[in-house]
């Protein structure tokens, strides 16, 4: 692919590479010529990257005791911070930006050879004024340390050059400089001084067929161009292919996966080689990969509390305290009763413990009160170098990253975070004592900087950005994403340098027509690349339209407006000769004694939805609750059932109820609400303490109100609170829980359900039952208790008052139907029966007239969304 690279590597050319991707791909078509000439071992040739050969450079330099020392790129980020703090950190709105902008703008300055001197001279504005004076205090700080930073390396290079105190080999080629900054011409020309013979890699341009191809949308263009691949190496199988994207960067994951759809249809379920066939050439921030962001997690723990979406990530995590998980699992369950808040390690701990004895569970306390102990192990200052030794040494103790059996990926992942933490250490070259917040943040930013793509196989296939592919060599290239808004790009020039003197030194995209220059230049030699060339571009955006790019129009393209789109993989199964009627399956029947969750709410369910019954009830498959930044309505009306639990614990009848005072009435409802709150305080933060103090004075108000509804009943004695009863049907075991059950003047049972939230009625406009959940109730209550059930009802209690919505035979409420209450009490049975012996029996078919709000939650359990097509 490159016809002058081995000439030049086997008359020991050192060839630099002006990226580190094209180093890469040199070294290996060099060790492919030599396997194909049948050699088995060989010298390394000298290729490398531009800026380790500067380092490699440098260090050889005799420069004598006065050597400069190399400061990396987080020192000169802790400078930078440093100088602009010192000059009006409070004129910037965001002060990470400034000093990304800055570090980018002072490397541009150096790279085209501009003092400060004349920085400061040009500047205008105000920003650029801060910057100009930053930058002078940064290079001061460097001159009286005699450090170099990365920026400044390339000069001092040059600088060493003349001196003879650099040994030089006797050619060097520098390979894919397409836009040498003045630095780099400098140095060649040093070169050449010394008698070094320098020269650029020749070019190939191979003037190959050029194809263009309109797309419909970006979806349809990726998955065609994978289709194209896939077509090309099944004709040529050694080919090597790139598929070219302007901004990849923007959606890196999505544009592979659509690539993959059209290469290896069917990659979701195919062997790991299916998902390597693209080579992707973007990496991620190195924060973002969830094992380092779960240690980063827990190294801001040991200081901060986390918020318990964070906590619930941890609790997740399969990189800490072991691969199991179950009964962390209900640790989170438990940790979604309770208001999202900022839990420290101390406070989670509280709340947990005693929670569940499982292994797990007592290996992740373990876990939380390593934290809690290193908080208090460490509490003064430090060096960086001490404080990467100790997140090392804790991490390891928690046992991140996890007992997973670890690929070569993760194991390149775990190499960068460990070198970070030596960049960490390092950074005491700069800095001396930080506490250990300081320490840890330091760490984060650092993470937050770092662009990490483990190293993997080449793959069939590369995906690259265009300046990616700048030098580098194909047999067939596909361009995507040429329309208008994308090529040529906008141009990006310094913010925190004048335009003026921008244009004096040429600096890229100081003008439009040089930003427009370049992308004519970068898309030609891509073209040039390769001896097949695909440009394609969407016509639409969603419902924009878009046109094709207008550098196109310097290339003549053979249109090509054939529907390459292989569409969906999934698409194919939609085949009529592949379908197979098959009857529909019902879920098994229960055989054997089987508890059943959800009481008797799973009852009511099955004559609403019998598959939400079967998911909820038999599965036991639940609703995740919501993480809520208030007092949860679930807590609320916990708290509401139990303090009228207390209330009435010692189970007084009606006419005791009326001999309390008003003394001993306030002195009940503060014990009823002492008792409930003490417990439910303990785990809330000052915000959330407030909020239930006036949930508390809510509920002592409303119980009052319930005192005054109580006394206007007939008379009546509470025969239990809180009751439970087991119930058993047709091998189902259910566990059930009564609110409340009174004994009425004429010795028959009143079952009362408290309902907190929305008010309910217990019948409908026709005086039928709207839901089973008392009948049920009466079915298990029956020979439990002695009497008959004299009626049924909800009390809805809220802070507007208390009402009654009941019927029976024995009950004020409902006049007109006590006289047949017998028979429809017992048509009622005959319902709670029947679906019964359905959910017994295995139905579970699904409701079609319910709305989504009601099947979303378990539509991917079911067929829903496909029956609903249909």
């Amino acid at each position: 692919m490159y016809p002058w690279l081995v000439r030049a590597a086997d008359n020991g050319t050192v060839i630099v590479a002006a990226s580190r991707r094209l180093a890469r791909d040199l070294l290996r078509c060099y060790a492919e010529h030599q396997q194909l000439s049948g050699v088995e071992t060989w010298h390394t040739p000298a290729i490398g990257f531009w800026s380790d050969w500067l380092v490699e450079l440098f260090e050889s330099a005799d420069l004598s005791a006065a050597r400069p020392t190399r400061i990396d790129h987080n020192a000169a980020t802790i400078l930078w911070e440093r100088c602009l703090a010192a000059h009006g950190s409070d004129q910037l709105l965001g002060f990470a930006g400034a000093v990304r902008q800055s570090r980018q703008a002072w490397q541009r300055l150096q790279d085209w050879n501009v003092s400060v001197e004349e920085l400061l001279r040009s500047s205008r504005s105000a920003d650029q004024q801060l910057f100009a004076r930053a930058a002078r205090a940064y290079q001061e700080l460097l001159i009286q340390n005699n450090w170099i930073d990365p920026a400044r390396l390339p000069a001092a290079v040059a600088d060493a050059l003349p001196s003879n105190q650099i040994v030089l080999p006797h050619r060097v080629m520098f390979a894919g400089f397409d836009r040498a900054a003045p630095v780099v011409e400098r140095i060649m020309d040093r070169l050449r001084e010394r008698g070094c013979a320098v020269e650029s890699a020749p070019v190939e341009k191979y003037g190959g067929e050029l194809h263009g191809q309109p797309c419909q949308n970006r979806q349809q263009e990726f998955r065609s161009a994978g289709l194209w691949a896939r077509n090309y190496l099944t004709r040529h199988p050694d080919a090597r292919i790139a598929i070219v994207c302007p901004d990849l960067d923007a959606d890196a994951p999505g544009a592979t996966r659509l690539l993959r759809e059209g290469l290896a249809p069917g990659w979701q379920y195919a062997d790991e080689a299916a998902r390597a066939s693209v080579n992707v050439s973007y990496g991620r921030r190195l924060s973002d990969f969830p094992a380092v962001a779960v240690a980063l997690l827990v190294l801001r723990w040991i200081n901060d509390g986390l918020s318990s979406r964070e906590v619930s990530i941890l609790l997740r995590s399969p990189f800490l305290a072991g691969q199991r998980t179950s009964g962390r699992s209900r640790f989170e369950l438990e940790l979604r009763r309770w208001p999202d808040r900022s839990w420290t390690a101390a406070s989670l701990a509280s709340l947990l413990r005693g929670q569940d004895q499982s292994d797990d569970c007592r290996e992740w306390l373990q876990f939380v009160d390593r934290v809690v102990a290193l908080r208090l192990e460490y509490r003064a200052h430090a060096s960086p170098s001490k404080w990467a030794e100790i997140f090392d040494r804790f991490l390891d103790e928690i046992g991140w990253p996890g007992e997973a059996t670890r690929d070569s990926a993760a194991f390149q992942l775990l190499e960068r975070w460990r070198s970070l933490l030596g960049e960490l250490a390092a950074t005491g070259m700069v800095t001396s004592g930080l506490s250990m917040p300081a320490a840890i943040e330091r760490l984060r930013t650092m993470a937050m900087e770092v662009v990490f793509q483990p190293e993997s196989s080449p793959g069939i296939v590369q995906l690259l950005g265009m300046l990616e592919a700048s030098g580098l060599t194909f047999d067939a290239v596909w361009i995507c994403g040429l329309d208008a808004t994308r090529w040529p790009p906008p141009p990006n020039p310094l913010a925190l340098v004048s335009r003026q003197l921008q244009e004096k030194h040429g600096m890229p995209d100081a003008t439009p027509a040089d930003s427009l220059a370049f992308a004519e230049a970068v898309l030609q030699g891509i073209a040039d690349s390769a001896r097949t060339v695909v440009m394609s571009w969407p016509r639409a955006e969603g419902d924009v339209l878009l046109s094709p790019s207008p550098l196109l129009a310097n290339f003549s393209l053979t249109i090509t407006d054939s529907h390459l789109d292989p569409s969906w993989h999934a698409s194919s199964f939609q085949d009529p000769e592949m379908i197979a009627i098959l009857d529909a399956d019902s879920a098994p029947a229960v055989e054997s004694p089987e508890a059943v969750s959800g009481g008797a709410y799973t009852i009511q369910m099955q004559t609403v939805d019998p598959f939400s019954a079967f998911a909820q009830g038999r599965l036991g498959i639940k609703d995740l609750p919501r993480f809520e930044s208030g007092l949860p309505a679930a807590l609320k009306g916990s708290i509401a059932h139990r303090v009228l639990h207390a209330l009435l614990a010692d189970r007084p009848d009606r006419d005791a109820i009326a001999q309390w005072s008003e003394s001993e009435l306030t002195a009940r409802i503060e014990n009823a609400l002492a008792r409930v709150f003490a417990s439910s305080n303990r785990h809330l933060n000052p915000v959330h303490q407030q909020l239930m103090e006036f949930e508390r004075l809510r509920l002592g108000n409303m119980l009052r109100v319930f005192v005054g509804a109580e006394l206007d009943r007939p008379p009546f004695a509470v025969e239990c609170v809180e009751q439970r009863f087991d119930f058993e049907r047709l091998g189902m075991q259910f566990g059930l829980r009564v609110d409340r059950i009174d004994r009425l003047a004429d010795n028959t049972l009143l079952i009362l359900d408290y309902k907190t939230g929305a008010a309910k009625s217990l019948l409908n406009r026709d005086g039928e039952l709207s839901d089973l959940q008392l009948v049920v109730y009466a079915m298990a209550i029956a020979g439990a208790i002695d009497g008959d059930i004299g009626g049924l009802a909800l009390v809805n209690i809220d802070s507007r008052g208390v009402s009654y919505k009941g019927t029976g035979g024995s009950v004020e409420w409902d006049a007109r139907r006590r006289d047949d209450w017998p028979q429809r009490l017992a048509s009622w049975i005959d319902a709670a029966e029947i679906a019964l012996t359905s959910l017994a029996r295995g139905d579970a078919r699904l409701n079609m007239q319910l709305p989504d709000s009601h099947s979303r939650p378990l539509a991917l359990l079911s067929r829903i969304g496909h029956l609903r097509h249909e």
